[in-house]
């Protein structure tokens, strides 16, 4: 978990200046989301392919799902208005939060449950899959709107 949050310190700081520099937020958003799923696959895939996976998921991790907020928040301010970014922004935060103080027991349940992390990780997976595909659909509605 250090190793991973140490990560999402630069990578919060190295996306948010990426997307910042060409407006590309929900571009950026998109491509958090598809490395957050691959990543997620190599933790599904380490207990057979090694345990080195292990540390290129937590790599990967902290480089991707864990610093998307800093986008995300930049791309609300940049598509809710000036007039609109307070509420907008906290309504993000407060799913998030939700999901940050439910995501973490549920987990947990599910390996005591199971005595196994892969259906925790198949959700987390899920989640990340799902935030692609949310991702892709904001940047396609977008273009178009263009």
């Amino acid at each position: 978990a250090g190793f991973s949050g140490l990560v999402a310190v630069f990578s919060r700081i190295l996306w948010a200046r990426h997307a910042e520099k060409d407006a590309t937020y929900i571009r950026s958003l998109t491509q958090i989301a598809l490395l957050s799923v691959f990543f997620a696959g190599t933790l599904l895939l380490a207990p057979q392919a090694g345990s080195w996976l292990l540390w290129v998921g937590a790599l990967g991790i902290g480089a991707s799902a864990t610093a998307w907020n800093s986008v995300g928040m930049l791309a609300v301010m940049a598509y809710a208005g000036h007039t609109r970014a307070g509420g907008a922004s906290g309504v993000v935060l407060l799913v998030f939060l939700a999901g940050y103080g439910l995501g973490p027991p549920a987990f947990g349940w599910s390996v005591d449950l199971t005595d196994s992390y892969a259906p925790g990780l198949w959700g987390v997976l899920g989640v990340f899959l799902i935030a692609a595909l949310l991702a892709f659909t904001w940047n396609r509605t977008t273009r178009r709107a263009r």
